[in-house]
């Protein structure tokens, strides 16, 4: 009963950070194409060499907490059964 209500827990939290690591993404991409807009516009101030690096380092940190949170949340269960085999040339001491 226990490992019930701990899988019906897991599953609501997992539909709660998906919608917001979706949520996340979205916004960051709306946000990044006004801004690129607004560049090509000319209505943008931002030197090249800032643009770049700010689209640069900014995307590979919503990228990075995408992938470890989603890797995180929906990481796949231990099977239940024996554990697998050891290698007996290798003990660990």
């Amino acid at each position: 009963m226990e490992e019930l209500r701990q899988r019906k827990q897991n599953r609501r939290q997992r539909s709660l950070y998906a919608y917001a690591i979706y949520t996340q993404g979205s916004v960051w991409l709306i946000f990044v194409g006004k801004l690129l807009h607004m560049q090509m516009a000319g209505q943008g101030t931002l030197p090249e060499a800032v643009l770049i690096t700010l689209l640069t380092t900014t995307t590979a940190n919503v990228l990075a907490s995408f992938f470890f949170a989603a890797r995180y949340l929906f990481r796949a269960e231990p099977a239940a059964g024996p554990p697998p085999p050891q290698n007996p040339a290798f003990r660990a001491e």
